[in-house]
């Protein structure tokens, strides 16, 4: 950055870049795609830019030149020195890219990754289970990647959603953190507490609750970086119920209150836990034989049809309101959510069609 200037006078007259003045060949290393430092000092003048270097290289698809690569990896632990809102600025920058799982793999060869997570060096060379063939830090990162793919895929599993689910993920949630980059960001946390919950009885892998204490350490981290609590929300939730998906791959196919209780839970999360849900599997089936993985394609189209087809419209057209609570004698307070929450269920379940049917249930919990 500024280590090139421009003669305007002599470029407005020739309009040539001969005028460029360029004191470090700087023309010469944009024409091989190379990120280099003018000199090693200015990384220790302002360490953002360790981080700034994989943004670069990462949005103008150029490599790091191998000098400074190794003065990065020197000096890799300065990083955690800049304010929180520097550091979340860039890395979210990054996580908006295509193929973060790459950018986010250049950062841990720089040494970069560990003092910004060192919640994900305990995933660094676990490998539970007999068959999985990496430990569950390349898990992480291939499931990164893997949203793009389910995003690319989208139109063979939900093709009426697809323009929809598309202009969800570029939704901004603050500053430099669309959906998309949320999403990314709790791709690379959904597994940190596995480590914490594994169990293997005669053979048998459990992770048991690893999707919920991930989701606290997931909003822990997020306070570390500053986050909005919008998008605190938002990961967490998606953290917390990724493995929810999972437990609809029935032969029978989730039923109605199922449905309805996963839309309940995530609301406008929930396409970013459907596609983590999908990115987990894919990158799962790489590791381990094929018998053993779990198809989630057929109830993710289910899951998104039911949300957009008929979820969001009884949440924004409910049968009953508070004032009918009311009116039928229910005092005010905690229990009003637990009875409308109880019609809701069962309209979705299709066993309240109508307001008057609504009414007429309101009656026998009155």
């Amino acid at each position: 950055m500024n280590a090139m200037a421009l003669d305007l006078r002599a470029f407005v007259t020739s309009g040539s870049l001969d005028s460029v003045i360029d004191l470090f060949n700087g023309l010469d290393d944009l024409g091989r795609k190379l990120i280099k430092a003018v000199r090693p000092e200015v990384l220790d003048d302002d360490p953002v830019r360790l981080l700034r270097a994989v943004r670069f290289a990462a949005s103008l698809g150029f490599l790091i030149e191998e000098g400074t690569a190794a003065e990065i990896r020197k000096r890799a632990a300065l990083i955690t020195r800049p304010s929180p809102e520097r550091i979340r600025d860039e890395l979210f920058q990054i996580l908006s890219l295509p193929r973060a799982d790459r950018h986010l793999m250049l950062m841990d060869s720089l040494g970069l990754l560990a003092p910004l997570f060192p919640e994900l060096d305990p995933l660094r060379g676990f490998m539970p289970g007999t068959y999985l063939k990496e430990d569950v830090l390349a898990h992480t990162f291939k499931t990164v990647g893997h949203v793009d793919s389910v995003l690319d895929d989208l139109a063979g599993i939900t093709p009426e959603h697809v323009q929809t689910i598309l202009e969800h993920c570029e939704e901004p949630l603050e500053q430099f953190v669309p959906r998309k980059a949320a999403l990314r960001f709790a791709c690379l946390l959904h597994d940190i507490a596995k480590p914490d919950t594994f169990t293997d009885k005669d053979g048998h892998v459990r992770f048991h609750g690893h999707d919920n204490l991930g989701a606290g350490k997931a909003q822990e981290i997020c306070r570390r970086f500053r986050l909005s609590r919008d998008t605190e929300a938002a990961v967490a939730s998606v953290i917390k119920y990724h493995m929810r998906l999972f437990s609809l791959t029935t032969p029978q196919g989730p039923s109605r209150n199922a449905l309805y209780r996963y839309c309940r839970d995530l609301k406008a999360n929930l396409p970013e836990s459907l596609i983590l849900a999908q990115a987990d599997a894919r990158a799962t089936a790489e590791a381990m034989p094929k018998e053993k993985f779990t198809d989630t394609g057929r109830p993710m189209a289910m899951v998104f049809e039911y949300y957009y087809g008929k979820f969001l419209k009884t949440e924004a057209q409910p049968l009953v309101s508070g004032q009918d609570l009311i009116e039928l004698g229910f005092e005010p307070g905690p229990r009003f959510r637990e009875v409308l929450e109880a019609v809701k269920e069962r309209q979705a379940a299709g066993e309240i069609t109508t307001r008057d049917e609504a009414l007429e249930y309101l009656k026998t919990l009155s």
